[in-house]
């Protein structure tokens, strides 16, 4: 992991579940590293967890970060869910809502759950954990509940846009009204498209600032649309847990690697 404490990866799940993860993902703490906290940002979308101990619990969408406390030599494991596809795959009953957390038993089984968190843990090598969650998962596509094809479309514009488009616009280019859209989206997602636009806005831009040498938060906040610095400070609080510039500390600390940007409709109507 270099100079850096943590590192935190992402990669592709196996083509078969694309239309439902947006990623696998893997945080790694260097051995030796003090505990501290961290505060995980909402993506919109469920999320699948293997702590250290092999305990899988699922996540129902964060509408605000989740605070969790990390130690020295932890590994974690996951998959995060495309805003609305959990429900599709695993079944309404068995996700939990948003903010709601549910152990993975009560969705899986136990032993697909024990299964799934041995084969990660034991593993050092992505290709296999894409196998592993695709065995676990593949199960449950022949009795998968179709995708709102109109919904989806709206989500992958949202996230692709990283909420730039306005509402009115996607809706009419998915062929829905403003108000149908709405109505569909909350009941698919479990939020408003104009939530789901915030979110995803605040993890570009805190991407970008991490990614950048030197942050020029002025610069940023009106490349991404906010009215100015404070705006964005303030949704900086709410959704990430930390000022502009507490959180590009603590980012920096943490080495990113990533898959590249996926050009999504395409590769899920594959």
């Amino acid at each position: 992991m270099a100079d850096s404490p943590c590192e935190y990866l992402e990669f592709r799940p196996a083509h078969a579940l694309l239309p439902y993860l947006e990623c696998l993902w893997r945080f790694r703490v260097a051995r030796g590293v003090p505990e501290f906290g961290l505060a995980v940002p909402p993506s919109g979308g469920c999320n699948l967890t293997i702590m250290p101990d092999g305990t899988v619990f699922l996540d129902g969408p964060a509408l605000e970060p989740v605070h969790v406390t990390v130690r020295g030599g932890e590994v974690y494991w996951g998959a995060r869910f495309w805003p609305g596809a959990a429900v599709a795959l695993l079944g309404g009953d068995a996700t939990p809502p948003p903010g709601g957390c549910t152990p993975i038993e009560q969705v899986l089984g136990g032993a697909e759950a024990r299964r799934l968190a041995h084969e990660t843990h034991r593993s050092q090598r992505e290709a296999d954990v894409v196998a592993a969650f695709e065995r676990v998962f593949g199960g449950h596509l022949t009795s998968a509940a179709d995708l709102d094809p109109e919904i989806m479309a709206g989500v992958f514009r949202i996230i692709g846009t990283c909420g730039a488009t306005p509402i009115e616009a996607i809706a009419r280019d998915v062929g829905l009204s403003p108000r149908q859209f709405r109505r569909r989206f909350a009941a698919a997602t479990g939020m408003t498209p104009k939530v789901l636009a915030t979110i995803r806005r605040i993890r570009a831009t805190a991407a970008q600032a991490a990614q950048e040498a030197t942050a020029e938060w002025d610069d940023i906040a009106a490349h991404r649309g906010y009215s100015d610095q404070a705006h964005l400070a303030r949704e900086f609080r709410r959704l990430l847990g930390f000022s502009p510039t507490e959180y590009l500390a603590r980012a920096r600390q943490i080495l990113h690697r990533g898959i590249p940007d996926l050009t999504v409709q395409g590769e899920i109507q594959d």
